[in-house]
């Protein structure tokens, strides 16, 4: 493999070993996952007619297309109508499409895995909703939900990189005195 400068090298403490990172090929390999996501984006955007935001999202900011909730259920599977009373209540998906993220969000989101094009979970109370554009098919408005990216949960396609070998999680410590942090890497 040749000499590496020490520069271009980071340690990362497991329990047991250290792992000397080539920095060229894990950037090479962020940028495949990156451009992957991004594609899947697009497909995302027309699937789920998510509208486009406004704007770019600063810092640690980022602009989510909440997924409509599912329909109430008024027949049941034998035929009979279920009185209003006795409808389950629909409650607004705590998951949809990651749309847009801030340089610090973006940073942050992809050390941990996830890129924007992702399907992401979030809390309850997260976020602030914004109308930015009326649907025409629901003759609803189309909603963005701004939040920050600490109020993320996880991702589904996190978990399919994870899966499909291509991320594995590491512990990085910069100096011994460091506490450290998981982080997760890409396979190259």
């Amino acid at each position: 493999m040749g000499k590496q400068n020490p520069r271009d090298q980071r340690v990362a403490e497991g329990q047991r070993q250290v792992i000397i990172r080539d920095l060229a090929k894990e950037e090479a390999a962020w940028r495949a996952l990156e451009s992957e996501a991004e594609k899947r984006l697009a497909e995302r955007v027309k699937e789920h007619d998510a509208p486009e935001p406004p704007y770019e999202p600063v810092f640690n900011r980022i602009a989510v297309y909440r997924f409509r909730p599912k329909a109430k259920r008024t027949m049941t599977a034998s035929g009979l109508h279920i009185p209003d009373i006795a409808q389950e209540e629909v409650w607004p998906e705590n998951h949809g499409l990651l749309l847009a993220a801030g340089l610090a969000a973006r940073e942050e989101l992809r050390s941990q895995g996830i890129f924007v094009g992702d399907i992401v979970y979030w809390g309850s109370f997260e976020g602030e909703e914004k109308e930015y554009a009326m649907d025409e098919k629901a003759d609803a408005p189309k909603k963005v939900l701004q939040l920050t990216n600490n109020g993320l949960f996880g991702g589904e396609d996190l978990k399919e990189r994870i899966r499909a070998g291509k991320l594995r999680r590491i512990y990085v410590r910069d100096n011994i005195d460091d506490p450290g942090q998981y982080v997760f890497i890409p396979v190259y």
